[in-house]
């Protein structure tokens, strides 16, 4: 008797498929696997370059998502932690964290499946909270992405040749790399790797009037040594230096390290490091036409 109950048992969860294992649970109804791992691998790779999971990881850039699994379920009056994380991914704008100035992609989720978008808010429910797997289930993860009128077709000529552009004649490469797997890739500029995320409007924008969007971080700084004006981004430095990130007269990275005592007083305060309100870059219309511009925007949106 005990025999048949343990192979009845078994026929129940054979045909029940619910295995679960790791950071992974299965659900035979609807054949979706959560998986918590690939859902942090999915938050490092499109997430962890502007938001901390530290404690102390804020920034006017981006606010921390530390305890965010805990803490989210509170954020909205009768929105559950899943809800609000999936809207806070699909609709950036919806919600604000106070003192933060970044603006989070409209269509970062654009990149992602619904297997992604699934293990993503499974992976941020776990961080101080619990995994619920029905709530996330639960979740309309089907979004409109906007009917095809409104999409504009990119042509594969005009992405060659916006690419070409992007290494010659704009000069882009020059500061911004399009890759985050070699060392010193951001030191000049922002990597562009992930460029596509933005909206068209946003990234012509920021090639049109680079000082009004200028990345934190990358502002750059003016100090005076032995008379001497040097101008740079200001880089973490031992206390009692200061170390800015020039361009050398090749265009190429040169790092200048001062003393803190023997730069020249520069503002009305005595600042030794003054900001510099504009950018390094020039707006993209000095060196590209208007066509020419279109055709860059193409390739960068293909970067994702």
């Amino acid at each position: 008797m005990r025999g048949a109950l343990v192979s009845i048992l078994a026929a129940v969860v054979l045909v029940a498929g619910i295995a679960v294992g790791g950071s992974s649970v299965f659900f035979p109804p609807t054949k979706t696997r959560i998986d918590v791992a690939h859902g942090q691998e999915i938050f490092n790779r499109y997430c962890a370059s502007c938001h901390s999971v530290k404690e102390q990881g804020g920034s006017r850039r981006a606010p921390s998502l530390h305890r965010i699994g805990e803490v989210a379920g509170s954020r909205v009056p009768g929105q559950s932690a899943e809800e609000y994380l999936l809207t806070s991914i699909l609709k950036p704008d919806a919600y604000r964290a106070e003192g933060v100035e970044g603006v989070m992609p409209p269509n970062v989720a654009d990149a992602l499946s619904k297997a992604d978008l699934i293990n993503l808010v499974s992976y941020l429910s776990t961080l101080g909270g619990r995994l619920r797997p029905a709530a996330v289930l639960a979740l309309p993860f089907e979004r409109d992405r906007g009917s095809s009128a409104a999409t504009r077709r990119l042509e594969l000529a005009s992405i060659e040749r916006g690419r070409a552009l992007f290494l010659g004649k704009g000069n882009c490469s020059s500061c911004h790399s399009l890759r985050t797997d070699i060392a010193g890739h951001n030191l000049m500029a922002p990597t562009l790797e992930k460029a596509g995320l933005y909206s068209r409007a946003d990234l012509e924008a920021a090639l049109r009037e680079p000082s009004a969007h200028i990345v934190e971080g990358y502002e750059t700084w003016m100090a005076s040594a032995g008379g001497v004006l040097v101008q740079g981004r200001k880089l973490p430095a031992p206390e009692g230096k200061v170390r800015l990130l020039a361009a050398d007269d090749r265009g190429g990275p040169e790092l200048l390290e001062f003393d803190q005592d023997e730069l020249e007083p520069l503002g009305d305060d005595g600042e030794v490091l003054v900001r510099v309100p504009t950018s390094r870059m020039p707006p993209v219309g000095q060196v590209l036409d208007r066509e020419e511009v279109g055709a860059v925007l193409d390739f960068l949106l293909t970067l994702r």
